[in-house]
């Protein structure tokens, strides 16, 4: 998880990506979810493993949501992510 802050016309993000194991860089990653606000804090969003293939992620309902996968695309094993809005 990291953040990209926002400037004078756009607002800050939080995105969550996810990648093999050998990877470190983030370009490599999958970006799997992706929200905005413009007062966006860490604590409007978190996440926990389940198990070994589930994510599940929790965030605050009045965060915009641009990207929500259901499942990676390029991380094997395939993981599965599970969303919850508090």
């Amino acid at each position: 998880m990291y953040e990209l802050n926002g400037n004078a016309v756009t607002n800050g993000t939080i995105h969550i990506s996810a990648s093999d194991c050998f990877e470190n860089k983030i370009e490599n990653s999958e970006i799997i979810f992706t929200v905005s606000s413009p007062n966006i804090t860490t604590t409007d969003l978190n996440f926990e493993w389940k198990n070994f293939d589930t994510l599940t992620i929790k965030y605050n309902k009045k965060l915009k949501v641009f990207k929500q996968k259901m499942e990676s695309e390029s991380v094997n094993p395939k993981i599965i992510f599970e969303y919850i809005t508090e």
